[in-house]
């Protein structure tokens, strides 16, 4: 699989974005299923559910950056700290 990671600057504006081309093998990506799977067992164990609490600031991408990582996190058997009535709009 084949990530991108884009950097900016340290000023921001002043260099166009780097883009570096990140390769992961299958064997990274099986560890890091393998670990995401432990962590669920983990946490599924537990008498009390684990919460967490990704707060974005910025644009629209940080905030999908965001919901990406909770995803992940949902995905270790985390709930959202703020449930769907106490979420800020």
């Amino acid at each position: 699989m084949i990530y991108y990671i884009a950097k900016l600057s340290r000023f921001g504006r002043k260099h166009p974005l780097e883009r570096k081309e990140v390769i992961v093998s299958e064997q990274e990506l099986a560890r890091q299923k393998e670990f995401t799977r432990k962590m669920r067992e983990m946490n599924d164990r537990r008498t009390r559910t684990p919460l967490a609490l990704v707060d974005t600031f910025g644009c629209q991408q940080n905030v999908a950056d965001g919901e990406g990582l909770m995803g992940m996190l949902r995905g270790m058997g985390r709930h959202s700290a703020w449930g769907p009535s106490t979420r800020s709009t």
